[in-house]
């Protein structure tokens, strides 16, 4: 059990890299292209 939670705790943390990731880029994309 440990190790599913372990897991489970891994993927959450990529999902928030991830969405950190793609909200840095929009927020330095988005204002030069508009």
């Amino acid at each position: 059990m440990i190790i599913t939670i372990l897991i489970n705790f891994a993927r959450i943390l990529g999902k928030m890299q991830v969405g950190a990731g793609a909200g840095f880029y929009f927020r330095l994309v988005v204002p030069h292209r508009s």
